[in-house]
């Protein structure tokens, strides 16, 4: 394995969230977005599921 393909030994990111009203139903909801340092890749989530998701997506597929 080159240094290209390497594994990194950490990631870095900044974790954004807030909560927004939803105005019909007087519900709050929190968003979530993500910035990964290292790639400038930026993603954001509407729920904490799909959050959980993601980051268990990027993780898993870098212990194989």
């Amino acid at each position: 394995m080159n240094n290209e393909t390497a594994v990194p030994a950490h990631r870095t990111l900044i974790l954004r969230c807030w909560s927004e009203q939803d105005e019909t139903e007087l519900r709050r909801f929190w968003r979530f977005h993500l910035q990964w340092l290292d790639t400038e890749e930026r993603q954001s989530f509407a729920d904490v599921e799909a959050l959980l998701a993601s980051l268990a997506h990027s993780f898993d597929g870098e212990n194989k």
